[in-house]
């Protein structure tokens, strides 16, 4: 049976050590070049595209990858050009895994006939003078089905240094720039509906409410430019949405030149994939980079690690066992599967929130779902817990299931008119979350751009069905009750 994959654009989940093994088998098939571009601009660096193309029976390669040349300072030419290859290599790579993977199953399955993968990258300079380079890397994949799928990853650098710059970088003290961004996106996405109602999902606006500081954007033509990714705000059809918006809509401009002294904090990947009889595992492994806090940043590397390693090895024995008594019992041997993946939800004002999602399979209907979170702030070093969020005397709990029991009945009461609609009587056994009596002492959460995500593990309040319930609480709704330093999230 073929194993189903959630690619989601594998190559940006993170950096992990893999091989040019596949590419390697066909060695004459895989063309380099590299093309000089710009070389009569008056371009503050000169960009070159190495490409890397070819193609087999599995997938089709077409790469271009920015690569930085004459700069003055070569560590930080060096430093630039490893931002910008690890993660086009990495989506290559895995790709050509799951390529070579999935051409096996089709020759073993002679009902199955295979599409070739695509990996296509390219690149666009936005803006290259004074001393910003903002470039964005597009990255398409097609792994089979009705569409490909496109991703735009945006760096913008500051060359004297070579770190990425975030929002707040580009503005001076004082000046309200998330506010300003935020509805100017919402008077265009209103400009917009209004010729196609339909052209943006239900709550884009809510979407849109809040910027964060590691919002995508580029720097172009005297515009920032803010976009957002496929699904993101929109269906598929509309693709990637961009809005610019003109520095002179700033009360105070924008930085001609940056001072980015400090890399941002980043999450990338380590990933450890095993396949046999008895057992596959598919792990990824958050690794943070650029916590100045090295003490802690060891601290909370190794705990990811042992945690995943130590669920995978339970998995694994438990496999192990399982096969020696099937072999035992003449029974048909199948795997037992292991695989985690992880979410950075926020990463800012010295906040870091991480989810790590457990999956395995250990025989039966269907596997089991567990999400585990990490929310640390940077400043103590300290894991915080839901009521430090919450001013001292407030009930906590109280506002929290409120909340809760608001969006419940939003859901019940959709529901019905769903039900109604269809012509199903609605009965009280239908209700969803039917065993949500209130959040406890240790309650798990997570904090997301603007808001408070409570969530609950599988059949904690409801049913298997129902998957991991999350309530996203706006911190605007419950502002009075929550600690100044995070009104802000």
């Amino acid at each position: 049976m073929k194993k189903v994959m959630c690619l989601g654009l594998i190559g940006l989940l993170g950096l992990g050590n893999t091989s040019y093994a596949f590419a390697q088998e066909n060695p004459k098939a895989i063309e380099i070049k590299v093309n000089k571009m710009g070389e009569n601009s008056k371009a503050a660096v000169n960009i070159k595209a190495k490409e890397i193309k070819y193609k087999n029976e599995a997938i089709d390669v077409n790469i271009k990858i920015p690569v930085l040349d004459g700069m003055k300072d070569k560590s930080i030419q060096k430093k630039i050009n490893a931002m910008l290859e690890e993660g086009i290599i990495e989506f290559k790579e895995e790709l050509e895994e799951l390529a070579k993977e999935e051409l096996e199953y089709s020759k073993e399955d002679k009902d199955w006939q295979m599409r070739p993968y695509v990996a296509n990258v390219y690149y666009k300079v936005h803006n290259n003078q004074n001393n910003l380079l903002s470039i964005s890397v597009i990255y398409y994949q097609y792994t089979g089905g009705a569409h490909g799928n496109t991703v735009q990853k945006t760096f913008n650098i500051d060359i004297d240094t070579g770190n990425e710059a975030t929002l707040k970088d580009f503005f001076y003290e004082g000046e309200n720039y998330k506010e300003i961004i935020s509805k100017e996106i919402k008077k265009q996405i209103e400009v917009n509906m209004k010729s196609n109602k339909n052209m943006y999902f239900k709550g884009s606006l809510d979407v849109v409410n809040t910027i964060s500081n590691n919002q995508s954007f580029y720097i172009e033509d005297g515009n920032i430019v803010v976009y957002y990714g496929l699904y993101e705000i929109a269906p598929y059809a509309a693709g990637i949405q961009p809005f610019k918006i003109p520095f002179s809509s700033f009360k105070k401009g924008m930085k001609k030149e940056i001072n980015v002294k400090y890399a941002p904090i980043k999450v990338k990947a380590k990933k450890i994939r095993s396949k046999d009889k008895a057992f596959l595992s598919d792990l990824r492994i958050p690794v943070i980079e650029g916590i100045r806090d090295t003490k802690l940043q060891k601290k909370l590397n190794d705990t990811f690690e042992k945690d995943i390693t130590n669920f995978k090895n339970e998995i694994q024995k438990e496999a192990k066992e399982w096969e020696k008594e099937a072999k035992k019992q003449g029974w048909k041997i199948h795997p037992y599967d292991a695989a985690t993946n992880y979410t950075v939800n926020y990463n800012e004002n010295d906040l870091l929130s991480i989810s790590v999602d457990y999956y395995q399979y250990t025989g039966g209907a269907h596997g089991n779902f567990e999400k585990r979170t990490t929310n640390i702030d940077l400043k103590t070093g300290k894991e915080i817990a839901l009521k430090d969020l919450f001013k001292h005397g407030v009930n906590y709990k109280e506002t929290i299931n409120k909340e809760i029991k608001k969006q419940i009945e939003a859901q019940i009461q959709e529901m019905k008119k769903d039900m109604e609609t269809e012509g199903i009587k609605y009965e009280d056994k239908d209700a969803p979350y039917k065993d949500f009596k209130g959040i406890s002492d240790n309650q798990t959460f997570y904090i997301e751009n603007g808001k408070i995500v409570v969530y609950f593990g599988l059949y904690e309040i409801g049913s298997y069905v129902e998957g991991i319930p999350e309530f996203r609480i706006p911190v605007s709704q419950i502002k009075d009750s929550v600690k100044t330093e995070f009104l802000g999230l």
